[in-house]
């Protein structure tokens, strides 16, 4: 391990596979040291989570009901946490070995935990349903309380009960530590779904990229700029003012302090405060607080980035495009530390927000012609609110060198990525003033579809 290096403490919450886990992953894996921790039932998960999650950075378990409870009990910690999973294939590759060895035994005798009365595994497997309900089964344990779970579980022993009074199963598959002490006590036949060891790493490869994301977010710098109008009022600067204020009333803690200058409000916070504010990425409750206490058209943005200058750099631009692209709607943008632009939603009727003809720039998707053309999404914005301002669609690179700011290599390589992706097409040339070599013109189509058009001699 390298010198410095951030090591991931990770407790290990395990019903069931303790050894398993233990004989694979030992004490440390990569990055991450394991405690391990023998949690017999729901209820000591629930007891060990409350006392042991302020001192982790991620938490492992052995099962679905197992992490719903560390889901409720932890939320407010935010500590990342996943669970082990026999997968889709790991149940096939079971119930073809016992077929296999067991000539006399149907696929109609086998019952797996999350089927119930009107299920056969025939069906299923015929169906190849097997993967569907099992995510409708995590869908639906994802939603429940603990005493929920605590009951959902009760409801899969008390199935099992029944199919052994009814004799209606040769076999039982289980990942359920509860089933299998049941199965045992009453002699019935069943095959306990271990882990596989590619099953294992993969969930603790997940978790770790988990913690690293959060350590990211918790070191990274973000900042919130509201803009107004250059020509608004003393009058209007204090109306925004007192929005800001009440907004923080509102939001208590959690809200940052705006500090006011000429004609904008700044706040410099922390990349998990804005998470919580707009709700993941996905919602800026603010901008409808400002638009609903003042009527005003303040254009609201939010940076993310390593240090403050990048924060506010980046928040003073995603300002700017709010203020350039959907003014009247308070349409809000959000760009993170890798310059990716986020559109934030607010409260108007969708209908509302397709009526605005500046909301045609998203189509297609800002981050769609980024991913495919490999820019920054903040580059590809930029120079589409260029095209627009001077109503143009045909440029070459010292157009772009000028507008967007940058080199003439970086120049050269926007065009060439988006030539490539299919978003430009060389339909000219333009002769230098002096000595030197014709450059290319391009014509950018981004919305035009992505045909590509013959190259002009």
């Amino acid at each position: 391990m390298a010198s410095g290096e951030k090591v991931y403490r990770v407790a290990m919450l395990l019903r069931s596979d303790q050894d398993r886990v233990k004989e694979i992953l030992g004490n440390q894996y990569l990055d991450c040291t394991f405690d391990y921790y023998q949690v017999d039932t729901l209820e000591a998960v629930r007891t060990t989570c409350l006392k042991i999650c302020d001192i982790y950075d991620g938490i492992l378990t052995s099962g679905l009901f197992s992490h719903q409870f560390i889901s409720c009990y932890s939320a407010e910690s935010g500590i990342p946490h996943r669970y082990f999973a026999a997968s889709v294939e790991n149940y096939y590759r079971q119930i073809l070995l016992q077929t296999m060895h067991n000539p006399n035994l149907s696929l109609g005798g086998i019952h797996l935990d999350l089927m119930t009365e009107r299920h056969n595994l025939p069906d299923i497997l015929e169906e190849n349903r097997l993967g569907p309900l099992m995510q409708e089964e995590r869908t639906v344990v994802s939603r429940m309380t603990p005493e929920e779970v605590l009951e959902f579980e009760r409801e899969m022993v008390g199935r099992h009960i029944r199919s052994i009074q009814n004799k209606d199963c040769q076999l039982f598959m289980t990942r359920s530590t509860i089933a299998a002490e049941l199965f045992q006590s009453r002699g019935v036949p069943y095959i306990y779904v271990r882990l596989t060891s590619h099953e294992i790493f993969k969930t603790v490869d997940s978790l770790r990229r988990e913690m690293e994301r959060k350590q990211l977010k918790d070191s990274q710098v973000a900042s919130i700029h509201v803009g107004l109008d250059p020509d608004c009022t003393p009058q209007q600067l204090n109306c925004v003012w007192k929005a800001l204020e009440q907004f923080g009333k509102i939001r208590g803690t959690a809200s940052p302090v705006f500090m006011r200058q000429d004609n904008c409000f700044e706040a410099i916070t922390d990349a998990q405060t804005i998470c919580a504010l707009t709700r993941d990425h996905t919602y800026s409750e603010l901008s409808d607080c400002l638009r609903t206490n003042t009527g005003l058209s303040a254009a609201v943005g939010y940076g993310i980035g390593t240090n403050v200058q990048d924060a506010r750099e980046n928040a003073i631009t995603a300002a700017k495009y709010a203020l350039s692209t959907a003014q009247r709607l308070n349409q809000t943008f959000l760009i993170d530390s890798s310059n990716q632009i986020i559109p934030l939603k607010t409260s108007l009727e969708p209908e509302q927000i397709e009526q605005v003809p500046a909301r045609k720039i998203f189509e297609p998707a800002v981050n769609e012609i980024a991913q495919r053309s490999h820019l920054s999404s903040r580059t590809v914005f930029s120079l589409m609110m260029a095209l627009q301002k001077q109503y143009r669609r045909e440029v070459d690179s010292e157009w772009i060198m000028r507008e967007l700011n940058v080199s003439m290599r970086m120049a050269n390589k926007i065009l060439a990525n988006l030539e490539n992706a299919g978003y430009a097409y060389i339909s000219g040339k333009k002769l230098p003033s002096g000595k030197g070599r014709p450059s290319n013109i391009h014509t950018l189509c981004f919305d035009g579809g992505r045909d590509r058009q013959p190259a002009v001699d």
